[in-house]
């Protein structure tokens, strides 16, 4: 998980389970692990709790992570083919068991305005000032509104899109290969939000370099399966879906700058500091794809990428 705070042992005498101390969240940790198995929703089972230490013990999956699988050589048509089970996954969570999350004991946050400021706000004080020391008070007040304004105007929109359940932190690190099929670890971050967070957690994913041939297939996998589910959401029309996927991805490696960089810094995890020129890279390539123009948050971005030794980037 990105956040890093959650160490997992194997536990002998117990089978094959993992042991796993959650300190916040535990309850929704719970119940949604619980809510979810029971809709189908493939998350390891819980096979034990203990309220008194946070503890929750879980079935094990193994080792095999989709991040951790990627790493060896693999053809186009088998890495279409465990992402294309992974998207079948997430349409039922996204458009299949969020409708009828209300009729279970299942309260989730949301992913609102002020959620996605924090988010931003994560990346300009972790990444920006403490890993590249670059001061927002160097730049001008024009500049620095225009920013403020930019950042809300993301915000806005996506507080404003179609509310799904979400993973949170769809990455490859947190899906698990066992016997051919896959399974989603560390949901305990799920909220309700704009369903292409998830997407753009996933495609656009700095620990994976997928090709773009192989995003945009999936992405019309996702969209056209999802219509099939949900004819009248609003958010799966073409250009609403393109713009809501643009701004997601940019809201994403925003938060995953942030998250890599405090890790990194504060958590002493030093390997994560690697990951941050492909996040860079991502964030820039977001910014000049997307519909929006957001000219404060490019010349950033491309200031923090003029900082990367050239052999990272």
């Amino acid at each position: 998980a990105e956040d890093g705070i959650r160490d997992l042992v194997r536990s002998r005498g117990l089978g094959d389970v993992y042991k796993r101390q959650i300190s916040d969240e535990f309850e929704k940790t719970v119940h949604l692990g619980k809510f979810l198995r029971d809709k189908g929703f493939p998350v390891p089972e819980i096979l034990h709790t203990n309220r008194d230490e946070n503890l929750i013990i879980f079935e094990d999956l193994g080792d095999l992570s989709l991040y951790s699988w990627l790493q060896c050589k693999r053809k186009n048509d088998e890495i279409l083919g465990v992402y294309k089970q992974i998207i079948e996954k997430i349409i039922i969570l996204h458009w299949g068991i969020s409708h009828s999350a209300s009729k279970f004991d299942v309260i989730l946050p949301e992913f609102d305005h002020d959620y996605f400021r924090w988010e931003s706000d994560y990346f300009l004080k972790e990444c920006v000032s403490a890993v590249f020391g670059i001061k927002l008070s160097e730049f001008s007040n024009d500049f620095k509104e225009g920013l403020k304004d930019e950042l809300n105007s993301v915000a806005e929109k996506l507080s404003e899109a179609e509310k799904v359940i979400l993973h949170r932190d769809l990455q490859s690190q947190n899906i698990m290969l066992k016997d051919n099929k896959v399974y989603f670890v560390d949901y305990q971050s799920a909220r309700w939000g704009p369903s292409a967070y998830d997407l753009a957690s996933l495609l656009w994913d700095p620990y994976v370099d997928l090709e773009e041939e192989i995003r945009q297939e999936l992405v019309n996998l996702y969209v056209n399966k999802s219509l099939v589910l949900k004819p009248s959401a609003l958010s799966l029309q073409p250009e609403t879906f393109a713009e809501e996927l643009s701004l997601c991805r940019i809201q994403r490696h925003m938060q995953a700058l942030g998250a890599y960089s405090f890790l990194a810094l504060k958590k002493g995890k030093r390997n994560f500091l690697k990951f941050i020129p492909s996040a860079l890279n991502l964030l820039y390539q977001d910014i000049q794809e997307c519909p929006v123009e957001l000219l404060a948050l490019k010349e950033l971005v491309y200031k923090l990428k003029s900082k990367i030794p050239c052999h990272s980037k």
